[in-house]
């Protein structure tokens, strides 16, 4: 069974280097420590977050997600099945995830001529001038990072983040996060939040 992307799991790692913003737990250690930049260049022959986990979908997502088929079709061909658009949904113990191909690859993804993977509801998103996480689920906009449990909620990286070749880590601490985790940060929880982690973190690197 393939790993899955949940938004709530339960998580132990300790808590030291951690801060509390509003109702959230934020690792800042292991946040300011990863520098990511998606390419889906480098999706060709490695390994790709679109067909190595079980991403999760709650049921707010639900319809959104299924209303982006019809479009995302003429992109991603494994949304088409004997000349019928697919339930890109299926329904498991634990709740509700995407729908994968035989190969274990998500259903909304395809490749570009160049071979780079791409997903269609992000590339949907860029066509509707929207921004992709208001079309994506939660769980796919996240990623590398991911967030544990709540009560509070715990904002930390994915386990496996460094398997992935748009994932490196920063050796020496700087005083920022790394753009794209800035942007994946800002996305998920807005611009306040961003600035008061980014607020939190040393103003000179160590």
């Amino acid at each position: 069974m393939r790993d899955a992307i949940r938004p709530e799991t339960p998580y132990n790692h300790r808590m030291e280097g951690w801060i509390r913003i509003g109702d959230v737990q934020v690792d800042i250690e292991r946040l300011r420590a990863l520098a990511h930049t998606c390419d889906p260049m480098k999706c060709r022959y490695t390994k790709c977050c679109c067909r190595s986990y079980e991403v999760t979908v709650d049921k707010l997502e639900i319809d959104r997600v299924a209303g982006t088929v019809p479009d995302a079709a003429k992109l991603a061909p494994t949304l088409i099945e004997d000349g019928e658009l697919i339930d890109p949904i299926d329904e498991t113990e634990g709740g509700y995830c995407l729908n994968t191909d035989e190969e274990g690859e998500c259903v909304f993804a395809y490749r570009t001529e160049d071979g780079a993977i791409r997903c269609s509801m992000h590339s949907l998103a860029l066509q509707w001038n929207l921004p992709p996480e208001d079309v994506k689920p939660k769980s796919c906009t996240l990623w590398p990072l991911a967030i544990h449990g709540k009560n509070p909620a715990q904002l930390s990286v994915q386990d496996d983040a460094y398997d992935f070749p748009c994932n490196t880590p920063i050796e020496k601490c700087t005083p920022r996060l790394h753009r794209g985790v800035a942007e994946i940060v800002e996305a998920i929880f807005g611009r306040p939040f961003l600035d008061e982690l980014q607020a939190a973190l040393p103003q000179t690197p160590e």
